[in-house]
């Protein structure tokens, strides 16, 4: 019984630093977004091919590839680092398209996990570590105190 006290007292630990690991990135992601999203600007772009490659586990992904002019009026080309499937997208499909300014190479598709992806995900391993590295840690301090708490009164019905 001991050792296993002993083994959740260090998974908690480790999910717990885990959690705090993840939470720190999320919070880093997210500052890293937002600060994008405020001062980027927008243009408007079409889908001009959807190229197919397979993930690390041999899985097929669809990437859109987007043209756009950016504010200069210089053409520019989007390969989104954001894969689906199925394709998210079809070749001549509208987009909009997020950049910085002075350097539309690092332009992003104005969607939810290609601009706020890492801060969300990391955010939710962080906080499912939490919750469970807290949990290991506390339920065997609860249970031990349910066990040494006094039997309630019994009241005699007279």
């Amino acid at each position: 019984m001991h050792v296993i006290k002993l083994l959740l007292k260090i998974a908690g630990w480790f999910l717990v630093v885990s959690s705090i690991i993840c939470l720190l990135i999320s919070l880093f992601a997210y500052l890293h977004a937002h600060s994008f999203t405020r001062s980027a600007v927008r243009a408007q772009g079409t889908v001009t091919k959807v190229e197919k490659r397979k993930d690390h586990d041999g899985d097929e992904l669809y990437y859109p590839i987007v043209s756009f002019r950016d504010a200069h009026g210089g053409a520019q080309e989007l390969f989104s680092s954001v894969g689906s499937f199925p394709p998210s997208h079809r070749v001549g499909d509208s987009v909009t398209v997020l950049y910085p300014p002075e350097q539309p190479q690092k332009a992003k598709l104005d969607e939810f996990f290609a601009v706020w992806g890492l801060a969300a995900i990391t955010g939710g391993i962080g906080a499912f570590d939490l919750i469970v590295g807290l949990a290991m840690l506390l339920v065997p301090v609860i249970i031990r105190r349910f066990r040494h708490a006094p039997a309630p009164p019994v009241l005699n019905a007279a």
